[in-house]
């Protein structure tokens, strides 16, 4: 078998790497790390090549159907679990820009959210679901500032509860997620489902990038601008059913 140091693996590369597997001891981080990288695929060339927006492009060929999202949203335990897979879903939020989302960055009068995403840039985008816009009204009452979404001891909530809710409520309304590598569902997969349910509808991807937030019309394009797997199946179904 061939040495890290042969493949181009420093002590560096190792120690930078520490962090992913943390209870194991020092001798075998490097070791389990490599066999990580192996199975995902990142070595090639005698070298570890990792790409993240690569693996967010396959993901995003991943989504949910509307009639999932409603079994999510029927599912969920409490009216925050529920207003938490709306504004995933109709505000197309990474876990981060939901868990910083403030009051005062709504604008019921107009419409608007304003959302603090990668990097502390800033987007403004519409509330285009009513219900949606009815229910944030609901959750937040005679509130003024602070967090949208709190947790049961009045604070922000987590990444980490967001997560958890996402997973609990897939599995209590049955639904498993439909990327092959995943086990359970994750937030990020509701921000994949708005962007190939606004594309169905005719939206343009320049929409779809202000409203993602993507820096780059590329990224819109390369994670969107294919048809999904779902729709390959059902353009193979009428094809085949001629």
């Amino acid at each position: 078998m061939r040495t890290l140091a042969a493949l181009g693996v420093t002590r560096c590369t190792l120690v930078q790497n520490r962090a992913t597997f943390p209870s194991l001891p020092p001798d075998l981080t490097g070791v389990f790390f490599f066999r990580k990288m192996e199975m995902c695929n990142f070595l090639h060339d005698k070298k570890v090549k990792c790409n993240p927006m690569k693996q967010q492009m396959r993901a995003s060929a991943y989504h949910l159907k509307p009639a999932e999202i409603k079994k999510l949203i029927i599912a969920t335990g409490s009216f925050r679990d529920r207003c938490i897979i709306k504004a995933l879903f109709w505000l197309g939020l990474r876990r981060k820009e939901l868990c910083s989302l403030d009051i005062r960055d709504l604008d019921f009068d107009r419409k608007r959210v304003t959302v603090r995403g990668k990097g502390d840039k800033t987007r403004i985008i519409p509330i285009i679901d009513d219900e949606f816009l009815s229910d944030l009204k609901h959750l937040i009452g005679s509130r003024r500032d602070g967090p949208v979404f709190l947790s049961n001891q009045d604070e922000s909530i987590s990444l980490r509860l967001v997560n958890h809710i996402i997973e609990t409520v897939g599995e209590r309304a049955g639904i498993e997620n439909p990327h092959p590598g995943r086990q359970h569902l994750n937030p990020h997969i509701l921000r994949h489902s708005i962007a190939r349910f606004l594309k169905s509808k005719g939206f343009s991807a320049e929409w779809i990038q202000n409203f993602l937030g993507h820096e780059s019309y590329k990224t819109t394009m390369d994670m969107y601008g294919t048809i999904s797997i779902e729709e390959m199946q059902e353009i193979a179904q009428k094809k085949l059913g001629e």
